[in-house]
C-alpha cells in the first residue's frame, strides 16, 4: 500500500509520478553540451603528451570533480560524489595516478566497468 493505493500496477504508477517530477533525464542540447566539454578536455592543450600517450592532469581531475553534483545516492562501492568533492587534494592526486596508471598500462578494472 502507497499513498492509499494497492496492487503493484498502482504502487509502481506512485513511484512512477514521484519520480517523473524528481529525475529529468538529459535531453539533446545537454548531451551536446557534455560532449562538447568532453572534447574540449580530449584536446586541452594542458595534457601532457609523453611517447605519443595523453596523460591526465591534476587541473583537469580537479576540475571535473569540481562538476560534480551533489546530493545523489552513491554506487554500489558506498563513494559518492561528496566523498570527492570534499575529499582535498590528496583525493585529486591519487586520483589523476591512478588515472594516469590506467591510461600508461592500457588497462581498465573489471570493476570500473
Amino acid at each position: 500500500m502507497l499513498n492509499g493505493r494497492t496492487g503493484a500496477h498502482n504502487v509502481l504508477s506512485e513511484f512512477t509520478e514521484y519520480y517523473k517530477g524528481i529525475v529529468q533525464p538529459h535531453n539533446a542540447a545537454v548531451d551536446v553540451a557534455l560532449a562538447q566539454e568532453v572534447e574540449q578536455l580530449m584536446m586541452a592543450s594542458s595534457t601532457v603528451k609523453e611517447n605519443g600517450n595523453s596523460y591526465v592532469t591534476v587541473g583537469e581531475v580537479e576540475k571535473c570533480i569540481g562538476n560534480l553534483k551533489r546530493h545523489k545516492a552513491a554506487y554500489l562501492d558506498n563513494i559518492s560524489s561528496e566523498d570527492f568533492i570534499y575529499g582535498g587534494p590528496q583525493v585529486i592526486v591519487h586520483m589523476t595516478l591512478l588515472f594516469n596508471s590506467m591510461i600508461h598500462h592500457c588497462f581498465v578494472p573489471n570493476d570500473f566497468l
